[in-house]
């Protein structure tokens, strides 16, 4: 369960960063906003020279091995295979809904391989992407929303009870910037971790 640490630590800083320099700044308006900028905060972390190659993909269409189709937010796939599934949502102003939000992209956790599409693509012909799905693969929900950051029962379900998650909440109140918390079981039992925003150290709710 040690694998994907730091793959963890990578989205986690890419979350602070968002949060910090676009959320608290008030460059987020709509949830495409926060996908495009957590993309690029990731970009610049995983697609480096020097570092082992990664292939970021954006709500690009997936087709899976035991059937179906899916269209998560992003995917973080090596060369071969798929290393992150994220999903993301922007409600700095209501409740979280997470079980709703895993439901598309449980089939991952049960299957063994993917396919990825690109039905807008035109131009000259290119080989489909196919990569495995091993049971190392972490699954990442990360919202921006009101009340309180709670891990979510998701992870206990059938489909998600033997593989690695990080949640990341950015928890919204009025008058004051957001508290910043995880929880994640790579690398250690589930626990929860307080970030401090703009150098004030929030409460673990």
């Amino acid at each position: 369960m040690s694998r994907r640490t730091k793959i963890a630590k990578h989205l986690k800083e890419a979350w602070d960063e968002v949060i910090t320099e676009c959320y608290c700044t008030g460059q987020l308006n709509t949830e495409f906003d926060l996908q495009a900028n957590l993309y690029a905060a990731l970009k610049s972390r995983l697609c480096v020279d020097g570092k082992p190659k990664r292939h970021i993909f954006m709500e690009v269409g997936i087709e899976l091995a035991e059937g179906g189709f899916i269209r998560p937010d992003i995917i973080v796939c090596s060369d071969k295979e798929v290393l992150s599934v994220i999903e993301i949502k922007f409600g700095p102003r209501v409740l979280p809904v997470q079980g709703k939000d895993m439901q598309s992209i449980s089939s991952f956790a049960s299957d063994a391989s993917i396919t990825i599409t690109n039905e807008r693509y035109r131009g000259k012909p290119l080989p489909p992407k196919k990569f495995t799905v091993s049971d190392s693969v972490l699954f990442v929900w990360a919202g921006v929303h009101a009340g309180d950051a709670i891990q979510s029962e998701v992870w206990k379900s059938d489909e998600f009870k033997n593989h690695l998650f990080l949640e990341l909440h950015a928890v919204t109140h009025d008058s004051e910037d957001p508290s910043v918390v995880s929880f994640t079981n790579v690398g250690a039992k589930p626990v929860a971790e307080v970030q401090a925003i703009n150098g004030e150290q929030h409460e673990a709710l």
